[in-house]
Parts: structure tokens; sequence; C-alpha cells
């Protein structure tokens, strides 16, 4: 079992988890919750977690995201997403470089995938 956690996570451009856990075991989404406290054998990532049911294509999207500053990282991303539930297999992408304040994409922001 792994424990992910960052300053957001997004299971769907409406369902936003500040500051949130995901607990993954084989790819499956087992839980979440919110980071109250430490929990040991956490890995922190900066930035935003994305969980996904669907593969997306780091390279193409960080070629589009150069020409998207400025714009909310849900808008941008949200035509990759689906809602993601407890149970299902799911790709881990996290985002990094973003304004955390609006959660927009800046000049620096960059989409890897996550193999956990």
């Amino acid at each position: 079992m792994k424990r992910l956690a960052s300053h957001f996570l997004i299971l769907s451009p409406s369902n936003i988890v500040r500051r949130g856990i995901a607990e993954i075991k084989e790819n499956q989404l087992v839980r979440l919750s919110s980071l109250e406290e430490e929990i040991e054998s956490t890995s922190w990532f900066t930035g935003i977690i994305i969980l996904s049911l669907n593969k997306i294509n780091c390279s193409e999207v960080n070629i589009a995201i150069k020409n998207g500053v400025g714009e909310k990282v849900t808008t941008f991303i949200g035509s990759y997403l689906s809602e993601v539930e407890i149970g299902d297999l799911v790709h881990i992408y996290n985002i990094s470089s973003v304004n955390l304040e609006t959660l927009t994409i800046l000049e620096s922001t960059k989409i890897t995938e996550l193999f956990y």
C-alpha cells in the first residue's frame, strides 16, 4: 500500500480534495482522506496529484500547457478526467509548479506520471 499526499488531489474537475491523501494498492484507489497530521510512509508531492481512469500522454499535455499559462488547472485538464471513485484502477500524475492560491498554470508548470 502506498500513500500519496499533496496540496490538492483532483479526482474530477468538480471533486478536489485540499491537502489530501490517496491510498493506492496495486493501482487501485483504496481510500481518500484529508492530511490532518503527518502519517508514516506517506510520499509528499508538491502541487497537485491527479487520479485518472485514463492514461494521459504527458508529452502532449506538457506542450499544450505552454499555451495555457494563467488558465485554471481544472479547466485545462478537465477533458482528460472522469469521476474517480474508491475501488477504481487509476493512473497517477503530479502537476508541479502551479499557483496554489488560484490553481492556475504558470510558465514552469509540468505534468509527470507517478509510477506507484
